[in-house]
């Protein structure tokens, strides 16, 4: 299980924020050591360089938890670093 920093919005959807990659899901729950996203369709991912946002919405690919979802974001980070 990755050590996200877990934070509410006032919207009440969730922000996990790790290494700079930021995640916002609808709602989560913790199982088997894993973040499963409750609506994985509504997920979006993104990252800040140099003032620019990069974002990825989980429409296509689907992650079912956030680490499968950071692990495919951190993939296109490591490309604009």
């Amino acid at each position: 299980m990755y050590q996200f920093n877990i934070v509410k919005n006032e919207d009440s959807s969730w922000r996990f924020e790790l290494g700079g990659i930021n995640l916002i899901v609808d709602d989560y729950f913790v199982k088997d050591e894993k973040h499963w996203i409750k609506n994985p369709a509504h997920a979006i991912a993104f990252f800040n360089i140099n003032g620019n946002l990069y974002g990825l919405a989980n429409q296509t690919s689907t992650c079912s938890t956030a680490e499968e979802f950071y692990d495919m974001m951190r993939n296109q980070y490591s490309y604009f670093q």
